[in-house]
C-alpha cells in the first residue's frame, strides 16, 4: 500500500511539475511578444519595411508575387502579409505583430524541445534568455522576411533532429514535415539554403560514418527530393532574379573585420567599430569555455545526439558563407548582416543552453557566470533600445513617421515633388493628406526595390505645369531649376535627414 501511494505521490508531483513549466513557458512567451511589442511601438519605418508594404497594400496576390520576383526575394512572406495587412488595414503596428508572433513561438518551440533534451530547468532558463537576445530581437518585429525566417531555421532543425534520431509512431510523416520546412523555406529567403545544407552536410557525415550508402531509403533524401520537386516552378523566378535584380551595393566579403563587426551585433548590437579588439576577443573566449564547457559531458566529451544537430547546423552556415563570401569566389560581395539572423537564432540556442547547464550543474563561478550574462544581454538591449531601426549600412536614421508629420503641416493644397525613391518611398507609407509625387527624367521601368514606383499613379516626368509646389529631398541637397523659378527655404521647421523648400514660378 505505502508503494503504490509513494508512486501516486511521485506521479502528481510530475504532473504538478509539467503544470508548472508549461505555466512559466507560456508567461515567458507572452512576455517575450509583449517585449518585442514594446520596442516595436518605439521604431519608424525605413525603406526595406515600406517595401513590404509598398508591394502587399493595395495590391492582389498576383501583383504581389510579380513584384517580388523581380526583386531579390522569393514571395512567402509577402503572401502571408498581403492577407495579414487585408485582415488589419496595414496598419503598422499589426503589420509588425505578425513578425512578433513568429519570434513569440519561436520561443515556445525551444523550450518544449530543449525540455525534452535537458530537462524543465534548462528549458525554463534558454527561454528566459532567449527573451532578450539583442540581435534576434531586432529582427523580431521587422516588416520583413527576418523573424519567420529565423522560425523556419528553427523548426526545420528540430525536425531534422527527429529524421536522424529515427523510431517513433510518426516517424513516417517527420520526412513530410520537414521537406515542407525546407520548401517553405526557400520560398522565404534565400540564405536559409545554408541551414539546410548543413543538415545535409551532417546527413552525409552520418551516411559515412554508419557506412550505410543507401540515401534513397532514407527520411531526409526523400524530404529533400520532395522539396526540390516542389519548387521547381519557382527556378525560372530564382534564375532571373539572379541575374536581372537591382543590387543594393550593401554586401561585404567575409573578412577579420566582418567577423567582428557580426559578434558585436549579436551580443552588443553595435558595430565592430565601436569596441577596441581587446574587448571583444576577451567576450569570444568567454563564451567559447562557456559553449564548450556547458554543452560536453565531462565522462565520455560528447555532445547530446540531437543537439549535435543543433550544434552544427548553426555553426556550419557561418563557415560555408565565410568561404563563399571571399573575392575570389564571388565577384559581388552578399555578406549582410541582417541576412544571418536565421543562423543567429540557433547560435543563440547554443549559447543559452550552455549558459543554463553551467549555471544549474557547477558550483563554482556561478555568480561571475550569471554577471556576465547579465552584462551581455542588457547591454545589448540596451543598445538595441536606444539605436533601434538605425542602418549601419548609410547611417541614416529611421524617422520617416516625424518627417512626415512635419511636412503634413506644411503642404496644403500644393504638390510635393521628389526626386529620391528610397526617401520618397520611405514618407509615403505615413503620407495620410499630401499631394505625394515621385519625379524621375525617364519612362524607363525600375527593377529591385524600386519596382513598385514603375506604376505608380503619382509618378510624374515633367514639372513645367506646375505654378506653386514642395521640393523634399536629402539633406543639404538644394534643387537646381531655371531662372524662372523662386526656391525659399522652409522656416520654422527642423527636419531630420532631409530638406524642404518651397518653390514658385
Amino acid at each position: 500500500m505505502n508503494s503504490i501511494l509513494s508512486k501516486l505521490r511521485k506521479i502528481k508531483s510530475n504532473i504538478d511539475r509539467e503544470k508548472y513549466f508549461k505555466f512559466s513557458l507560456m508567461l515567458i512567451v507572452i512576455f517575450s511578444f509583449s517585449f518585442s511589442l514594446f520596442l516595436a511601438s518605439r521604431q519608424q519605418v525605413w525603406f526595406d519595411e515600406s517595401y513590404s508594404i509598398w508591394i502587399t497594400k493595395n495590391k492582389t496576390i498576383s501583383e504581389t508575387i510579380n513584384l517580388t520576383s523581380v526583386d531579390a526575394h522569393p514571395p512567402f512572406y509577402y503572401i502571408l502579409l498581403n492577407i495579414w495587412g487585408r485582415i488589419f488595414n496595414f496598419n503598422i503596428m499589426s503589420l509588425r505583430a505578425l513578425s512578433i508572433i513568429f519570434f513569440a513561438v519561436s520561443i515556445l518551440f525551444i523550450g518544449l524541445f530543449v525540455k525534452k533534451i535537458y530537462g524543465k530547468k534548462v528549458a525554463t532558463v534558454v527561454s528566459l534568455l532567449m527573451v532578450f537576445s539583442p540581435f534576434l530581437l531586432r529582427y523580431s518585429y521587422e516588416i520583413r522576411m527576418y523573424s519567420l525566417a529565423s522560425f523556419i531555421a528553427l523548426i526545420s532543425t528540430i525536425l531534422f533532429c527527429k529524421i536522424m534520431k529515427g523510431g517513433g509512431r510518426k516517424k513516417s510523416f517527420y520526412w513530410l514535415y520537414y521537406g515542407l520546412s525546407v520548401l517553405i523555406g526557400m520560398y522565404t529567403l534565400y540564405t536559409l539554403a545554408f541551414v539546410f545544407f548543413s543538415h545535409f552536410i551532417i546527413a552525409i557525415y552520418s551516411v559515412i560514418k554508419n557506412k550505410d550508402y543507401k540515401i534513397w531509403q532514407k527520411e531526409w533524401f526523400k524530404a529533400y527530393l520532395f522539396a526540390v520537386l516542389c519548387y521547381l516552378p519557382w527556378i525560372p523566378s530564382f534564375k532571373f532574379q539572379l541575374e536581372n535584380s537591382a543590387s543594393s551595393g550593401i554586401g561585404d566579403y567575409f573578412s577579420f573585420n566582418v567577423a567582428k563587426n557580426m559578434f558585436d551585433f549579436i551580443f552588443f548590437y553595435k558595430p565592430g567599430w565601436e569596441y577596441p579588439l581587446g574587448f571583444t576577443l576577451i567576450m569570444a573566449l568567454f563564451i567559447f569555455v562557456i559553449i564548450k564547457r556547458g554543452l560536453f559531458n565531462k565522462k565520455d566529451k560528447k555532445i547530446n545526439r540531437n543537439f549535435f544537430v543543433v550544434f552544427w547546423s548553426a555553426i556550419l552556415p557561418f563557415i560555408i558563407i565565410a568561404i563563399l563570401s571571399q573575392p575570389f569566389i564571388l565577384k559581388k560581395p552578399f555578406f549582410v548582416e541582417r541576412y544571418m539572423s536565421q543562423y543567429i537564432i540557433l547560435f543563440y540556442l547554443v549559447f543559452f543552453v550552455a549558459i543554463a547547464r553551467m549555471l544549474l550543474k557547477v558550483k563554482d563561478n556561478k555568480a561571475i557566470i550569471s554577471i556576465v550574462t547579465a552584462i551581455i544581454l542588457f547591454t545589448g538591449v540596451s543598445n538595441l533600445a536606444s539605436a533601434g531601426n538605425f542602418n549601419y549600412q548609410n547611417y541614416r536614421e529611421s524617422n520617416a513617421g516625424d518627417n512626415m508629420a512635419k511636412i503634413s503641416t506644411i503642404c496644403g493644397n500644393h504638390p510635393i515633388i521628389m526626386d529620391d525613391i528610397y526617401l520618397f518611398m520611405e514618407l509615403e507609407v505615413y503620407n495620410k493628406q499630401c499631394d505625394m509625387n515621385i519625379f524621375t527624367d525617364n519612362h524607363n521601368n525600375y527593377g529591385g526595390g524600386y519596382a513598385p514606383i514603375n506604376k505608380y499613379k503619382k509618378r510624374i516626368y515633367d514639372i513645367d505645369n506646375l505654378d506653386n509646389f514642395y521640393v523634399v529631398m536629402n539633406k543639404d541637397k538644394y534643387p537646381e531649376f531655371t531662372g524662372v523659378y523662386r526656391i525659399e527655404n522652409i522656416k520654422g521647421i527642423e527636419f531630420s535627414n532631409l530638406s524642404m523648400y518651397k518653390v514658385t514660378k
